[in-house]
């Protein structure tokens, strides 16, 4: 028997724990640069656009680093 999700699906009964990092094949380190960039376009959006076409015109291949939030610091 299916219950209703708090999205609005359905989810088969017993199977209600979220998925883990692991289970969606990311590391805690992805998820950890995806939330900062995330976080860069909420503050300035299209910030990751414009880096993008700015490394673009120049002829640049586009990279992580081109997506870095000002501060992050890349090992």
């Amino acid at each position: 028997m299916a219950t209703q999700s708090r999205h609005g699906g359905s989810v088969p009964a017993g199977n209600t724990a979220p998925a883990t990092v692991s289970d969606l094949g990311l590391t805690r380190k992805q998820v950890h640069e995806a939330r900062q960039i995330r976080n860069a376009e909420a503050v300035s959006p299209g910030v990751v656009r414009r880096k993008l076409d700015s490394r673009l015109t120049d002829g640049q291949e586009p990279t992580w680093v081109t997506y870095k939030p000002p501060g992050l610091t890349v090992p």
